[in-house]
């Protein structure tokens, strides 16, 4: 998500900090998923992903949540989305490791574009 060049920032430093620190996590994760490290280790970092991103979606509500609209609660929707499908990929994990690896990397690359369509919609509205 974020590169040397190009960063997904919103212009709200908590907000910023916590998409730089939870897409270190989830890089961390994408490389373990690759190099096909221990269940254990999977697990571990998956939780550290899964405690960022309820931490971090609690942060984004408290900050956006006195805006009242549509965009708001779509952005809401959208991060009971990406909880449940942490739940679903966490509770899967012993299944077919091509497919939790595919709903994962499929999961990672929905956070970028959650973070262009609505954190940064919403911060500049």
């Amino acid at each position: 998500m974020f590169t040397e060049n190009r960063t997904l920032s919103i212009g709200i430093l908590e907000i910023d900090q916590e998409h730089q620190a939870l897409d270190n996590l989830v890089a961390k994760l994408e490389r373990m998923v690759v190099s096909q490290s221990s269940k254990k280790d999977l697990q571990t970092a998956f939780q550290d992903v899964h405690k960022a991103m309820l931490s971090h979606f609690k942060t984004e509500e408290n900050i956006f949540g006195p805006k009242i609209d549509e965009l708001v609660k779509n952005h809401k929707v959208e991060h009971a989305w990406f909880l449940a499908e942490m739940k679903f990929l966490d509770a899967h994990m012993d299944h077919d490791y091509d497919v939790w690896r595919d709903k994962f990397f499929n999961l990672a690359n929905k956070l970028t574009r959650h973070i262009i369509k609505f954190d940064m919609e919403i911060a500049h509205d």
